[in-house]
Formats: structure tokens, sequence, C-alpha cells
């Protein structure tokens, strides 16, 4: 049952909605940002309203503010953003719904966010999720539960407890079945670019993949259809055997084993890597038509290749790049958008255990990136209290939080987190 804060919230504003012609969205450029703009856009199409949506990188909120200056008389539906920002945001009250995930600043009745009810949105709710049980209000939309489960793999999160559960219990035609985190046609293709998990010494490395393969009694070229349940077990164990040697912890080690997800056939872990590559690749727009089910899948393919090649090269000069300071592991990396999906996979499978900072820096102003997936202080909060101390901005949550700061004060910003944790 969804709590009676959020139903009271989302009963006022569908019907704040119904009475609309327009609606503007406002998301963030990740997976869960653009699936949570996406169910938000179909269920207005639906109801035969139009909608305008924007995608934004920085979690500052002058941009949001620039965009509801100078649309006025326009209702405004926020998602996945927002929380760190309410100060700014609470004198546009009357025209703004917001749905995030993230640490509220403080309580705002314009606010949807599992914060409030006590439910963790680091691990139990995302964006997406608060979109698509919004949506079901708005119709009948529960088909589009496909679409918050995108989001809710590209946050990470547990869609098995909380109100993803709930929003799993309401969604309609999704098949779950236990599988091997094999997500292409062929084994060893599937293999190149396994990044969750992430296999340092095969993840990336197309000639370390056949071999491994050869080695072990298995055909690179098998269709992962065609694998008997003796492979999949094999390839399972040897595969875990393989992380729990690079002393990655079991809990993560043991992902190649999971819960998939379908919908009509369709695969939706790798639906949402598509979604995630076009956010990363600044393509927001193809991922939102994506969604919305027009012809892009030749284009969205070709920037999920394109970025997962990105990505890997990346993860592949990690250990090269690294550098150590008493708390936290640090690496520059070229594009500014592997910086997050960096720092998450090499918190898991490089140097677990560590707080890892990954920093794309344009000469301006660098894009950190930082986790710590063993729990501790609160990242968020930390990185929202000092990036305005070096000219910047920051937030996020628990364990996983971001900050843009101005490209000489990184040096100290460095010092002064690596002090405080």
């Amino acid at each position: 049952m969804i709590p009676e804060d959020i139903h009271k919230k989302f009963d006022f504003f569908s019907k704040k909605i119904s009475e609309l012609d327009f609606v503007r969205i406002i998301s963030h450029y990740d997976a869960d940002g653009i699936t949570s703009a996406g169910i938000i856009a179909i269920s207005l199409l639906r109801m035969g309203k139009s909608f305008h949506a924007t995608f934004l990188k920085a979690s500052s909120p002058n941009d949001m503010v620039e965009i509801l200056n100078e649309n006025p008389d326009d209702f405004f539906i926020i998602t996945d953003l927002g929380s760190g920002n309410l100060s700014v945001l609470e004198k546009y009250s009357d025209r703004i719904m917001v749905m995030d995930h993230h640490v509220p600043e403080k309580i705002e009745k314009f606010v949807i966010n599992p914060h409030y009810v006590d439910i963790d949105g680091t691990k139990y709710c995302c964006s997406a999720t608060l979109a698509f049980l919004f949506s079901t209000y708005l119709g009948e939309n529960r088909d589009l539960g496909r679409f918050f489960i995108c989001g809710a793999l590209g946050d990470k999160q547990d869609i098995f407890s909380g109100l993803n559960k709930i929003a799993l219990d309401t969604a309609e035609g999704i098949e779950i079945k236990t599988t091997l985190a094999l997500d292409h046609e062929y084994l060893a293709e599937s293999l190149y670019y396994l990044t969750d998990p992430y296999i340092d010494g095969l993840s990336g490395d197309r000639e370390n993949v056949k071999e491994f393969l050869i080695s072990i009694g298995l055909n690179p070229d098998m269709r992962v259809g065609d694998m008997r349940i003796e492979d999949n077990k094999k390839l399972a164990s040897m595969l875990i055997l393989k992380q729990l040697e690079n002393k990655v912890p079991a809990k993560y080690a043991e992902k190649i084993i999971r819960k998939s997800f379908y919908y009509n056939g369709q695969n939706i872990h790798l639906m949402s890597e598509y979604i995630d590559s076009c956010g990363r690749a600044e393509r927001m727009g193809l991922g939102l038509l994506y969604i919305l089910g027009e012809n892009v899948l030749t284009d969205v393919k070709d920037i999920y290749t394109r970025y997962k090649d990105t990505l890997l090269k990346e993860l592949g000069e990690i250990k090269k790049k690294a550098k150590e300071m008493k708390k936290i592991v640090y690496y520059y990396v070229n594009s500014s958008g592997t910086a997050s999906a960096t720092s998450t996979i090499a918190a898991r499978y490089i140097f677990p255990g560590r707080t890892v900072v990954a920093i794309h820096d344009d000469g301006s102003f660098a894009k950190i990136s930082v986790r710590k997936l063993d729990g501790g202080r609160n990242l968020g909060e930390i990185l929202r209290a000092i990036a305005p101390k070096f000219g910047g901005h920051g937030g996020g949550h628990i364990v996983a939080g971001g900050a843009n700061i101005p490209s000489k004060n990184v040096e100290s910003f460095l010092k002064e987190l690596d002090r405080i944790l």
C-alpha cells in the first residue's frame, strides 16, 4: 500500500494536472531521470495533454530557477532533482511538483520524497518509482512499470523492497527469471561488456575473454540462449572464483547470478543500459524518444556501444591512474559521462572497501563523483556541506554523491574530503 502522505499528494497533483493542457518536465540526465520523465510524458500524452521536457546535469538550482522564471505561467513536474534546493524552490510552490529520492533539505508540501515516510531513497525508491506510482493516478498506466525498473536498475536499487516492491507489484506484464547477467546474444560479447559485475581482467578485454572461455571448455561464439544448465553453472562458478581471487566481496562477486526482468520478451536490464548511455552521451532526448516508442533503436544501440567501449577503456586504466590518500582513492577520467559509472564500479570491484573519487576536469570546472559502498558517514550531506567552501555545489545519497568544483580548487577539496572522512 502506498504510504498515506504520498497517496494524498498524488491525489492532489493528479487533480491539478487533469485541469491543465500543458505541463513542463525538468529531470536529471541519468537512467532514473530519463525514465521518470518518460513515464510522466507518456501519461500526459495518454491524457491528451502536451509537454516539454528539459534535462539537467548539475545539482545547482540555477538552471531550474532560470527555466521557472522564463515560464511563469506554466506548471512544472521536477523529477530526480530538487531535494537539495528546496529553500530556493519554495517560492514556486504553487506551480511545481517535485518527485525526488535524494535526501531532502526540509519538508515541503509540493515535494514527494520517500525519506518523508522513512523509506531510504538510496536503496528502496528512485524517482522513476514515484513517477510510475503517480502515473497510475493519471490513468491506466500499469504497463509503464518496465520503465520504473529501468530507473531502479540504473540507480542500483533493491527492487524487491520498500516502495520499489509496491511498484513492482503494481506493474503489468513483468516476467522475472533467475539467470546469469549476460545481456547480449553471444557469450564472449556478453562477458566483454560486463560492468555489473565488472570482472577485472575480463571485462573490456576480448582476447582475455576468449582465452578464459576456451580454458573452461566453453565456446566463445556460443549463443547465450543455447547454453545448457551445466554450462551456466560452470561459468558462474568460475567467474565468482575469479572475483574472489580479485578480493571482491562475495555479495558483489555473486552478482553474476541475478533476478532478471523482462517485458514482452524485452530484456529490461539492457533497456536500462540503453537509456543510461543516452544520458551519459548527453543525448537525453534520444533516450526519451526511445521510451516514447519512436523508431530510434539503431541510434540508441550505436550510442550504447560507443559509451560502453569508452567506459570499459576508462575502467581498464584506473589502476594505473589512481592515487591514494589516507581515506580516499582518486583518479581522473577523460569523459564526463563515465565519472559516475566508473566510481560505482571501482568502489565495488576494483577498490572494494575504499572511498572512490572520480574526477572529470574540463579546465574550468571539475565534475566529481564519490562512492563508498559499505556505508558510514552520509556522503551526500558531506558533499553538500563542503562543496560551497570551494566555490561549488554538491549533494547525493548516503553512499553516493557528487560535486561540481572550480578546477583550481580540486586539490584543496580532495584534502578536505579526505580529512573529514
